[in-house]
């Protein structure tokens, strides 16, 4: 049967996999076929495409850097439309200006560009008006599941965080770089991806999180020495260089502090006694949560552009031992959001991005056949092994996208059945409804 496709690379999976899968939710209720997996599973697809000389539906991207552009040609010549949701662009941003300058780009293969709030629509028209008639200010997905009362796999998730580790703070990292051996690392990555004069400009910027985070290690010394009785686990951000010197610099508390980087990070909030982060954009969903949210302050002057709304709508501490015995009114926090986050009381940003990609003009196409069954069970299998011998796991992809992990996700949001799910290839899984078959 002939369908509107999307298909839905994932990057990092921690932080859009849940997401992706609920705003899909609402997708094949409006009759779409969807696609979701790794860049390679979704690239497998569009090669497929080629070869069948396939056209028609949504590329649905984290964003328009694409710096192959080639690449971005190829996705164009095979789909009708490129559409974004960047989740960069969020209230965590200190510096919009320079992230503008980077992520809204004008490119009028995009059709769609996503934002979460009034605050970044308006930032982006006044950037650059030619963004006018694509920009289209839904809310984040994300949001969605924090505030969906029928969503239970989140507080499932709490329960068994906290019968494991019991009371814990929460420390939300977004240092980037921890070491000098990071930092060389960034700067390759910076350099692959925009230029030398770009990294030049941000060198500085990295440098002094180096600072940060050994000052921070004193801190969490200093925190323990003076008989911490509540744990902090430590969640490392995805994107960081490298994770490996967390527990190499927190080796002599190694009883006391856990460095974890496992699952999305919501159930890890709930469970938690309140979030301590130095700017993340976590601090929203603490508040959306009622939760605690602490920005902590390291011993320097704090430019402008840090002191935003993340560390206006949290409780400023310069040490750990100040987050003891402190309690947040959110109620008080929601005014400094409405204009970041467009559904925090409602649930409707994943119907909105829904209803605005059913506007677009999208050729019908035949459901994408599966490898076969015997080269998918190869593949599957050289994957498990592979696993296996490598011992530094990717940060961004740490876990294979499969049915059953889909399966698992949907049987916790109620109300919501009657679906198809199928490997298309290792790195692939189609996502319809069951009615059509």
């Amino acid at each position: 049967m002939k369908k509107k496709n999307i298909y839905i690379p994932i990057e990092i999976y921690y932080r859009e996999f849940h997401q992706r899968l609920y705003l899909i939710s609402k997708a094949i209720k409006k009759n779409f076929r969807v696609y979701i997996g790794t860049k390679y599973g979704i690239d497998k697809i569009l090669n497929k495409k080629i070869k069948d000389k396939s056209y028609g539906g949504i590329y649905f991207y984290k964003s328009n850097i694409i710096s192959n552009k080639n690449y971005l040609n190829k996705i164009c010549n095979v789909c009708d439309n490129f559409v974004i949701l960047d989740e960069e662009l969020g209230s965590a941003v200190s510096n919009p200006n320079l992230s503008l300058s980077i992520r809204a780009v004008f490119d009028q293969r995009v059709k769609k560009f996503f934002v979460s709030g009034k605050y970044w629509k308006d930032k982006i028209l006044k950037h650059d008006k030619n963004f006018k008639n694509i920009v289209a200010n839904t809310g984040w997905p994300k949001y969605d599941l924090i505030k969906d009362k029928e969503f239970n796999y989140y507080i499932e998730k709490s329960k068994e965080i906290k019968k494991k580790f019991g009371k814990f703070y929460l420390f939300s990292s977004n240092f980037g770089t921890l070491s000098q051996d990071g930092l060389i690392k960034m700067k390759k990555k910076q350099i692959k991806d925009h230029s030398k004069n770009f990294w030049l400009k941000r060198k500085k910027i990295f440098e002094q999180n180096i600072n940060d985070f050994m000052e921070f290690i004193k801190n969490l010394n200093d925190y323990y020495s003076n008989d911490g009785k509540i744990k902090l686990i430590i969640r490392p951000h995805p994107s960081e260089f490298n994770h490996s010197d967390w527990i190499t610099n927190t080796k002599s508390i190694r009883d006391k502090v856990s460095v974890i980087y496992e699952g999305d990070i919501i159930p890890w909030i709930i469970a938690s006694e309140g979030l301590v982060h130095r700017g993340c954009g976590t601090a929203i969903d603490a508040i959306l949560l009622n939760k605690n949210s602490f920005y902590w302050k390291p011993n320097r002057k704090l430019k402008k552009s840090e002191e935003n709304i993340t560390y206006r709508i949290s409780k400023v501490i310069k040490n750990l031992n100040q987050v003891k015995n402190f309690n947040i009114k959110s109620k008080n926090k929601f005014n400094y959001i409405k204009n970041q986050v467009e559904n925090f009381k409602n649930i409707n940003s994943s119907e909105k991005i829904v209803r605005e990609m059913i506007k677009l003009k999208t050729t019908k196409e035949n459901a994408i056949k599966p490898e076969n069954i015997l080269k998918l069970m190869f593949n599957s299998l050289l994957r498990s092994f592979k696993s296996v011998i490598i011992k530094n796991k990717n940060q961004k992809i740490p876990h294979s996208i499969e049915v059953k992990n889909i399966n698992n996700f949907y049987k916790n949001l109620k109300n919501f059945d009657d679906i198809k799910i199928r490997a298309i290839n290792t790195e692939a899984i189609e996502i319809d409804n069951l009615d059509d078959y």
